[in-house]
């Protein structure tokens, strides 16, 4: 029997100034809230306690400005230093990248809608395809070689648990989201979610 495969763990970045404000960020940015760097660190503490030996480990990150910053932090505090592969982006909103949910919803009304993400996402004028989006993230996840932590974005991350349990695309909506306090864990065919202390409010 083959040896299994070392573990993969992905990190979302941090609570930033647009998920409070429920301005949708696709492949534009804004900076991390204290409470989002507080997560960053937190996620960076729950990886090495979990982990106690990172070597041989790689740290890979979206290059785009609130994942850089998670994956800093990440990478401060376990002595890796991140690479940065524009595969991890997040999905890309077209003319819908800045806009808030309500403003979305004023230019064409019930376009933006929670409970039906995968219409929702796809609706976006100018936006990238569920194709485009599959090819690149499942080009990325096979070419990455584990032991690895890899920081990414709430859809991005999605669909990569997603392609990594080889799910169809009912299956990549049906997942739990991708939260920004803990880390997903990818081992033996499985994803388990890890979860640090809860922030003092």
């Amino acid at each position: 029997m083959s040896e299994p495969l070392p573990p993969i763990y992905f990190v979302r970045h941090g609570e930033t100034e647009w998920n409070v404000a429920q301005r949708l960020q696709g492949q534009l940015d804004s900076p991390l809230t204290p409470r989002g760097l507080e997560q960053a660190r937190r996620n960076a503490e729950l990886l090495g306690s979990t982990l106690r030996d990172v070597s041989g480990f790689t740290l890979v990150s979206s290059p785009l400005g609130r994942a850089r910053r998670t994956a800093e932090i990440i990478g401060e505090t376990l002595s890796l230093t991140p690479s940065f592969d524009p595969r991890l982006v997040e999905i890309g909103l077209g003319e819908w990248d800045g806009l808030t949910f309500d403003q979305v919803n004023a230019q064409t009304p019930g376009a933006w809608n929670r409970s039906n993400l995968d219409g929702s996402l796809f609706s976006a004028p100018g936006g990238e395809t569920f194709d485009s989006i599959v090819e690149r993230l499942s080009e990325c996840l096979t070419e990455l070689r584990p032991p690895a932590i890899v920081v990414s974005h709430g859809v991005a991350m999605r669909f990569l648990r997603g392609l990594f349990l080889k799910l169809d695309r009912p299956g990549i909506f049906g997942l739990q989201p991708t939260r920004q306090d803990g880390v997903f864990r990818l081992l033996d065919g499985q994803v388990d979610f890890l979860e640090p202390e809860p922030i003092a409010t």
